[in-house]
């Protein structure tokens, strides 16, 4: 899991396949070389369990003013079905921006929550029950 709680910009840049990065019409998710997951869902103590958190620190008004994720693949592998929330991203107060990035969950698989701006480019986002 990625937590990322400073408020200054930050950019996470991945790698792009070499065979695949040219191609226009190639799936998104073979481009990328670059893969964060985990496998956490909710439960009664666990009351975060996103793959990426971008969000304000204890005592500040805001987050981070300018993320950015490049080429990255970002997945939630708690279940192959619904059991519970299992988020690959979950954003507050924050300003987030991704470009050529995928997003693979099965359940709330993308949280844009109070404060949060979220902007995706050429980016695939999808998930069972969302």
């Amino acid at each position: 899991m990625v937590n990322i709680t400073r408020s200054a910009p930050l950019t996470l840049l991945g790698r792009l396949h070499p065979d695949t990065a040219c191609d226009p019409a190639g799936n998104a998710s073979q481009r990328n070389l670059v893969h964060i997951w985990n496998n956490l869902h909710i439960l009664p103590r666990i009351t975060n369990a996103a793959t990426l958190t971008v969000a304000r620190p204890h005592g500040q008004q805001f987050g981070n003013t300018d993320f950015k994720a490049y080429n990255i693949d970002f997945e939630n592998r708690a279940a192959n079905y619904s059991i519970s929330q299992a988020l690959v991203g979950s954003f507050s107060y924050a300003n987030v921006s991704f470009y050529g990035c995928t997003f693979a969950s099965w359940q709330d698989t993308w949280y844009a929550g109070h404060g949060a701006y979220s902007y995706a480019v050429d980016s695939i986002i999808y998930g069972q029950t969302d």
